[in-house]
């Protein structure tokens, strides 16, 4: 896949390049949201596993990535008895449905080749009163911002299939999820956290 030989290539550096912004953004949105999630709990596209330091003690975590590569380095650096990891693509998740209490994908949906089809997955696999939870990265509501998004998606998409002009809140919608709550996190509402549930 694409996506996969390109972060793997990247995976022993990417910690590294995105060192400025978690320390300054990220780090502090994940303390907050993480903690509060209890159960048997899916994140697709783990990556280095970044969110797996906040993640409570008694959560069982499966983390699914489509790099094995990323894969290596999270199970090397967070060492959770709680946690399995899975080579596996958010479009294609091979689990049943019904599955999870809790579903979290952290700057995914903005990269994945087919994002619609990756939130329906998540919708399925999210059991009946479950919560899906997505911290995004997309399009601005304020024109002004909006344009140099589509200005630099280009660039963005180019360097690490990263499309940072996506309407998120519209995808999750359209794939029959029902947002509960959406919340600007960074950038005026570039970054935003995003709670839906299955219809």
């Amino acid at each position: 896949m694409k996506f996969s030989s390109k972060y793997d290539r990247i995976a022993f550096l990417y910690n590294i390049l995105e060192t400025p912004i978690e320390h300054f953004m990220f780090k502090s949105w994940r303390k907050k949201v993480i903690p509060e999630i209890h159960g048997n709990i899916l994140e697709v596209g783990l990556g280095t596993g970044k969110n797996l330091a906040y993640y409570p003690d008694d959560a069982k975590v499966t983390g699914i990535d489509v790099s094995p590569n990323m894969l290596k380095i999270a199970k090397r650096d967070h060492d959770r008895d709680m946690t399995n990891f899975a080579t596996m693509a958010a479009e294609y998740l091979g689990f049943a449905d019904d599955t999870f209490d809790y579903v979290v994908s952290t700057f995914v949906l903005c990269v994945v080749a087919d994002p619609e089809k990756a939130s329906k997955e998540m919708k399925r696999v999210c059991k009946p009163g479950g919560c899906i939870i997505n911290i995004e990265h997309m399009r601005s509501n304020s024109e002004f911002i909006a344009f140099f998004e589509d200005m630099f998606n280009p660039v963005s998409k180019a360097l690490l299939d990263e499309h940072i002009n996506r309407n998120i809140p519209a995808i999750i919608e359209k794939s029959g999820l029902r947002i509960i709550e959406e919340r600007d996190m960074g950038l005026v509402d570039v970054f935003r956290l995003i709670r839906s549930s299955p219809r």
